[in-house]
């Protein structure tokens, strides 16, 4: 039988640099760590459904990257930030071996993560 289904909860949690930076959160920090990662001009809300359907498997995550979303914005978006926007919230929150996972530029940012810090993902895509 299926667990009810919680709504998420938001924050913002930690600072990448000068900026706050948003995540929405869903189910049992006790199970591995899932942590989704959106494309260009989206934001996490757009995996709602997605973090619901794997409850049963994994605390789900998903950031708002810089500018977008809940997160601050800034005049400049370097690729290079959006990786360390990823590391950073994995290292706030001290999430051990998390799943990565990204939707298109997302994918991007998950795969140059995993490539700059090797021993961190459990499994990256």
């Amino acid at each position: 039988m299926r667990r009810p289904q919680p709504e998420f909860s938001e924050r913002f949690f930690f600072r990448s640099g000068t900026l706050r930076i948003h995540v929405r959160d869903w189910g049992d920090p006790a199970l591995p760590p899932l942590v989704i990662v959106h494309g260009l001009r989206d934001h996490s809300h757009s995996f709602d459904d997605v973090a619901r359907g794997l409850l049963d498997y994994f605390h789900v995550l998903a950031l708002d990257l810089r500018g977008h979303g809940d997160s601050e914005t800034t005049p400049y978006y370097g690729f290079g930030h959006f990786v360390l926007d990823l590391h950073n919230l994995i290292r706030a929150l001290r999430l051990e071996r998390p799943v990565v996972v990204g939707h298109s530029m997302g994918g991007e940012v998950v795969a140059s993560y995993s490539g700059c810090f090797p021993e961190q993902p459990a499994k990256g895509g």
